[in-house]
Parts: C-alpha cells; sequence; structure tokens
C-alpha cells in the first residue's frame, strides 16, 4: 500500500479503461465502479461546512450518481455555460489538486454553484495544498480496501480493486455489491449509486 494515501497501485491501476477489455481470463469479469466516484467521496467529509442546504443538495447529486448531469444544467441555466463530463472532471481535479491561487477560472464555475463546499476544500489547502486530496484518497482506502476488500476475503470472493472499483466474476456481482452498499452505510450512513460493466473479451 502507499504509505501517503493507503492506495493499492499495479499495473492494472494505471491500466488506461479503454484496454480492460482486453484482459485474458477464463472467468467472466465485471467492474463495480462508484459512480462519480471522487466528487461522492468528498460528500462524506463536509461535516464542518455550515450551509447545510447547500451540502444537502450535493450529496443528493453525489449519491443519486447525478453530480455530472446536474451540474452541467446548472452551469448552463446560471452562467450560459455548455461542460461536457470531461470539463467537469477536469475542474474536479484542479480543485482538489492545485494550489489555491492556480485555475482560478475552473474553481469560480465550481464556485458560482457550490461556494460554501468550495471555502471548505480551500481552507483544507492553506498550508499544504495536496493535503485535502491525500485525505480524500485516504477516505476512499479505507472503506474500499482496509473494510470492504477484507470482508470480501473472509467470503472467499476473489477480485481486483483499481482504487474505488473492484473487479469480479459475474457470480459474485451481486455478494459485492451488498458489501459495498452495507459498509458505506455502516460507516457513513449513505449508500453510493454503482455501475456494473463487463471488462473482458468474450
Amino acid at each position: 500500500k502507499n504509505k501517503t494515501n493507503g492506495r493499492i497501485d499495479t499495473n492494472l491501476t494505471s491500466l488506461k479503461s479503454e484496454y480492460k477489455q482486453f484482459i485474458k481470463t477464463d472467468k467472466e469479469l465485471f467492474s463495480i465502479d462508484i459512480v462519480n466516484s471522487q466528487p461522492y467521496m468528498l460528500s462524506l467529509l463536509l461535516d464542518d461546512v455550515k450551509d447545510r442546504e447547500e451540502v444537502q443538495k450535493y450529496i443528493e447529486w453525489t449519491s443519486l450518481g447525478q453530480f455530472y448531469e446536474n451540474f452541467q444544467r446548472a452551469v448552463y441555466t446560471r452562467k450560459g455555460k455548455e461542460m461536457t463530463r470531461k470539463d467537469i472532471k477536469n475542474m474536479l481535479f484542479c480543485i482538489m489538486y492545485s494550489k489555491n491561487n492556480s485555475f482560478c477560472k475552473e474553481k469560480n464555475v465550481f464556485k458560482a454553484i457550490f461556494p460554501s463546499i468550495l471555502e471548505h476544500i480551500t481552507n483544507k489547502k492553506k498550508k499544504q495544498h495536496n493535503k485535502f486530496a491525500i485525505e480524500l484518497q485516504k477516505a476512499e482506502s479505507e472503506i474500499c480496501l482496509d473494510i470492504i476488500a477484507r470482508e470480501l476475503d473472509s467470503k472467499g470472493i476473489s477480485y481486483y480493486t483499481v482504487h474505488d472499483s473492484f473487479i469480479v466474476d459475474k457470480k459474485d456481482i451481486f455478494e459485492t455489491k451488498q458489501s459495498i452498499f452495507n459498509n458505506f452505510q455502516k460507516k457513513y450512513n449513505s449508500q453510493p449509486s454503482l455501475s456494473t460493466e463487463k471488462v473482458t473479451m468474450g
């Protein structure tokens, strides 16, 4: 495990998603992913934000797996600006990983919809700009690796992890999804939306 963020880095985690279809195996593998995972993990760490109405809206968007779609509509309604899913992902990358005084244009777009949440993130990064991103990754690895993966081990389920997703045999999809739902509910009183997609040739 990476000592900084608790993640496990392998050839599989660095493999581009479009190449996963070429994984060769005698099993029928499926990837179970947390939908809008980075925005969702952020929603679990907003207890200190005072504007609870804004936080509740953010939580609803992410837990329903509709963050990107809702953000696109909100930005277009407020600013007349069209954004693609890739644009929004890049914007979030800038918010979470960059210094506070950089990428101001991208951050202002997010601020127009979630000003209190951006202020919260900015405060977290004042002394060390990568602190917040590491905090998110640690939260992700704790729930996915230290809790869910260990439960799958105890049930004899074989899997591969790609940070916030699990690649499992078709027969193990249901139990894996139940483990994800149950453990997020137990730890955070929240359940993510999940997507299931075949990843191997067949």
